[in-house]
């Protein structure tokens, strides 16, 4: 058996590396658009932007802090 690295055998060791990042890239466009055809899609898309976005909930904390 040979140590020798080759192209095909680096594609392989990253294949579930590229997997995963397309699935993380389509995940958030597929869910919004089912999200959008069910009732209140408005309510319910806005509910998910917050809930999905940590960086929103922690700006939102802030603010909430500010106007009291």
């Amino acid at each position: 058996m040979s140590n020798l690295i080759t192209k095909r055998k680096i594609s392989i060791f990253w294949l579930p590396l590229a997997a995963t990042w397309l699935m993380m890239a389509f995940e958030g466009p597929f869910l919004a658009a089912i999200i959008a055809r069910l009732a209140e899609p408005k309510f319910n898309l806005a509910a998910n932007f917050y809930l999905l976005n940590p960086n929103q909930r922690a700006r939102h904390k802030m603010t909430e802090k500010w106007e009291m």
